[in-house]
């Protein structure tokens, strides 16, 4: 009886053994996935160094471009933290299983912009996740 009853719990160990084995067998499958959504480096920008009234119209282009072909979906958001002072960044998804083909992904877009304070209005351009740089528009009148 207490050879039956051992054979019974080796037979569980093992089926616990084999699942676990098998379930870490295909999570190993995927462990190369990553898909996130996270800043593009925004390459060439473009603001007039001019000085125009609060009437004008002005556009603003700039252009995103990374060197990876896992990057999709890239898209531009220009935002005004206060009368004077705005962002822009550009985001993507990244998206890869292991490996990612050597080709560039890049966006242009040209905004139209309207300053609604005189003075000295600021953009805040995002280059990386960590560098800006900062141009400055003056608006008389």
């Amino acid at each position: 009886m207490t050879n039956k009853k051992t054979l019974q719990n080796n037979i569980a160990r093992l089926l616990s053994i084999l699942l676990l084995f098998t379930t870490t067998m295909c999570d190993q499958k995927n462990e190369t996935y990553i898909k996130r959504t996270d800043i593009v480096p925004i390459t060439e920008f473009s603001i007039p160094d001019s000085a125009i009234t609060v009437t004008d119209t002005i556009e603003i282009q700039a252009t995103a471009k990374v060197n990876n072909g896992c990057w999709k979906d890239l898209q531009f958001i220009f935002s005004e933290l206060n009368d004077t002072t705005y962002s822009l960044k550009a985001y993507g998804t990244f998206e890869s299983h292991g490996n990612c083909p050597r080709v560039e992904v890049s966006k242009d877009t040209l905004l139209d912009f309207s300053p609604v304070q005189k003075g000295y209005n600021l953009f805040f351009v995002t280059r990386s996740p960590y560098q800006h740089s900062v141009d400055t528009l003056i608006v008389k009148n």
